[in-house]
């Protein structure tokens, strides 16, 4: 899977010293800057023409330029536990409040309970633990109605596979089933 290979092809040496999950915190709350990149792999911090200019980037630019949104942050977090936690079972998911924002999560189940990654956003950082993934959902759900208000959700998981390049906002939409006219 090129969004798994892509990071074990240029940085196994930093894949060796990540030992834990919150190791990954760690490295990621030191070294990655919340912003983007735009189609000529310039860093931005303001949002004022993201949609138009973005480049989603796979998880090897993730780490060589050290910054990314919730997406790209997602896919870099998933692509180090892969490689670095292969018996742990993942999941990347897309949650879009209608109107309003869309956030994606980084979510990864050992034994029986399930672990929530959150990286890019900054009040609630960390990894929470909980029995379902349901539970996880609903506080994330929470963090998102009290920061932009009422409205409804749709959630959707980010299939892995689709994930083969670099890409702009609209191509990302499209994959994880967001009519982004909408927006």
């Amino acid at each position: 899977m090129i969004l798994v290979e892509c990071l074990k092809q240029t940085c196994s040496s930093f894949l060796k010293r990540i030992t834990s999950p919150q190791k990954l915190s760690d490295w990621m709350t030191a070294n990655i800057e919340y912003g983007w990149l735009d189609k000529h792999l310039r860093k931005h911090h303001d949002f004022d023409n993201w949609f138009d200019e973005v480049l989603i980037v796979l998880p090897d630019k993730t780490y060589r330029y050290k910054i990314g949104t919730c997406y790209e942050q997602v896919l870099f977090q998933y692509a180090v536990m892969t490689n670095c936690f292969p018996t742990y079972s993942l999941k990347m998911i897309h949650i879009h409040q209608h109107f309003k924002a869309t956030h994606a999560i980084f979510c990864y189940k050992v034994d029986n309970f399930w672990f929530y990654f959150e990286q890019s956003d900054y009040q609630n950082r960390g990894i929470y633990k909980s029995k379902t993934l349901q539970k996880i959902l609903t506080f994330v759900k929470r963090n998102m109605i009290a920061r932009h208000g009422q409205s409804s959700f749709t959630i959707t998981e980010m299939p892995p596979e689709k994930f083969t390049r670099d890409m702009s906002a609209k191509e990302f939409f499209t994959i994880v089933n967001l009519d982004y006219t909408k927006l």
